[in-house]
């Protein structure tokens, strides 16, 4: 009990030290004298701070984990985890585009303007940069805060859109519910999904929106397409259309319901699902520009496609930006899906079935459109969300497909690997929010002052200063 008590003190006192700024910066410095080291002071003071708070959180946590006999304690550490996020997400968040976000304020513009039904439709449902995916839902959501509050607040927008994590948490935790380990599975993936390392898909409202939004609806269609009226049958195939249309890979929600239907042999529903699939598909692909895509289909050969796809499921895991230990991720999480198939853990659990399912068919998707763009875009940062999801899930049917013997050597292992993975995210990745947040209140502050703009490309696009100021202009935008 006093080696315990001696840990989780020496971790409070290491979370106090790095948690204040200055002493922080003295100790960086103190490492790069001492050892040649090129380090920005700025970048990893904020991340050591940032470990420090975590840290200091933790050792609290472990503190009343040992004096705790209820097994419900882990939803305290779930429900701190929820909080330290938004606490985290409140406070550097702004009211400021970032790269795709300047479109939707265009948008925004343009639909305010519209004058007819039917160019206003046209605006919802066209293409975004004339291919891939109709991003329907993040339209339809700008416009209904634009109507409720006669202004774009994108701050509140990511705020009220990244709860979204907290009902995909909720949703997965319902799957399993009937699992005598169903509290500690619950946190193991709250400290996995609720942290920094796809940062670009929480504190950026386009991507936050439309890959949560795919994810989030998939599952919900997932969860209530095993319940037997048509209510629920209709609510499923609404809450697909939603998924479909937050990002192009929310239409794999199709073919996998209908595998669904195939293996519950509910021939009639099937029939149902697969004429709606049609239906949808002949107006989603109308005026697909496939010319567009500038090496065609499949140009690459199969072996580079499925690197890409590794890489883009490991992509949380990308800590320096290389390549090897999110390949080495993607690729267990690939003969997991295959070890779960022959298992028949669709039988068991087909919503985190189904949702593997869904990953990796979306990362095999994005390395057709991406790799001819070079197999690093694969761990572009946003992409991570699905790769961190992706994970979550692995670690569910794991649970779920290990005996108990097994289950008291892996729950130790994966409690110890998610709280460092959790921790070294905060480390690495979260600085950049804080340090992009300056970057952006500077851009506003040199519009507001009408000061030439400094170039911060690509976050800030080549138009980006005129979509800002036309929306402030058309009073839809108030930096």
């Amino acid at each position: 009990m006093k080696l315990r008590l001696f840990f989780i003190f020496s971790l409070f006192l290491s979370g106090i030290f790095f948690s204040i700024f200055f002493i922080n910066q003295h100790f960086l410095s103190f490492l790069i004298s001492s050892f040649h080291l090129n380090l920005n002071l700025e970048f990893w003071g904020l991340g050591l701070q940032h470990l420090g708070i975590e840290l200091t959180v933790l050792s609290s946590l472990f503190y009343l984990y040992f004096i705790l006999e209820n097994p419900k304690k882990y939803i305290l550490f779930s429900v701190s985890a929820s909080v330290l996020f938004f606490v985290f997400l409140f406070l550097n968040s702004a009211n400021i585009p970032i790269m795709d976000d300047f479109s939707m304020l265009d948008f925004i513009n343009h639909y305010s303007t519209s004058e007819t039904w039917s160019e206003k439709f046209s605006l919802i449902t066209s293409f975004y940069s004339g291919f891939e995916t109709r991003p329907v839902v993040i339209r339809l959501i700008y416009i209904l805060f634009f109507k409720i509050t006669n202004e774009i607040n994108i701050k509140t927008i990511v705020l009220v859109c990244n709860v979204s994590l907290l009902l995909i948490l909720i949703l997965l935790a319902l799957s399993f519910w009937q699992n005598k380990l169903k509290w500690k599975i619950i946190f193991l993936v709250s400290i996995f999904l609720l942290q920094f390392a796809f940062y670009d898909s929480i504190v950026y409202s386009t991507p936050a929106i439309d890959y949560q939004f795919a994810v989030l609806f998939f599952m919900i269609t997932l969860f209530i397409i095993q319940k037997k009226t048509w209510h629920f049958q209709l609510g499923a195939f609404a809450c697909s259309l939603l998924s479909a249309g937050s990002l192009g890979n929310g239409i794999f929600v199709f073919p996998i319901v209908l595998l669904y239907l195939f293996i519950e042999k509910k021939w009639t529903w099937f029939s149902i699902w697969f004429i709606g699939f049609g239906l949808f598909s002949a107006f989603y692909f109308r005026g697909f520009a496939i010319n567009k895509l500038s090496t065609g289909f499949f140009p690459f050969s199969f072996a580079e496609y499925f690197k890409y796809s590794c890489c883009f499921l490991g992509s949380s895991f990308q800590f320096f930006y290389y390549l090897q230990v999110p390949f080495a991720i993607g690729l267990l999480l690939w003969i997991l899906f295959l070890t779960l198939t022959l298992k028949k853990y669709y039988k068991t659990n087909f919503l985190v079935y189904g949702l593997i399912l869904f990953l990796l068919l979306s990362s095999a998707a994005n390395a057709v459109f991406r790799l001819n763009a070079g197999i690093e875009t694969a761990i572009t940062n946003r992409y991570a969300f699905f790769s961190v999801v992706a994970v979550a899930a692995s670690l569910t049917a794991i649970y779920e497909i290990t005996g108990e013997k097994t289950q008291r050597f892996i729950i130790p292992a994966l409690f110890s690997i998610g709280i460092v993975y959790h921790l070294a995210s905060g480390l690495f990745f979260f600085p950049e929010v804080p340090l992009r947040k300056q970057r952006l209140e500077k851009f506003i502050s040199e519009i507001k002052n009408s000061k030439p703009v400094s170039p911060f490309f690509p976050i800030i696009p080549s138009n980006g200063e005129a979509i800002v100021r036309e929306s402030i202009k058309n009073k839809i935008y108030f930096p």
